[in-house]
């Protein structure tokens, strides 16, 4: 074992779990619980699209 490379009791301390575990925070949920992420998503999507053409209204851009 290279003194650089930390082993695996390292990683997983490092990373809080195992190292080779999937970091995909979508990847244990539910099709119902996906279902409701994305439309968290789009609400907030949506709204923020709002607020940035709301601000670029209120902007005085020169002529």
């Amino acid at each position: 074992n290279d003194a650089g490379i930390p082993n695996n009791d390292e990683t997983e301390s490092l990373y809080g779990g195992n190292a080779a575990q999937n970091d995909d925070a979508t990847a244990e949920l539910t099709p119902a619980e996906m279902i409701e992420a994305n439309q968290m998503m789009v609400v907030f999507d949506r709204q923020l699209c709002f607020e940035i053409t709301y601000f670029l209204m209120e902007c005085d851009f020169p002529s």
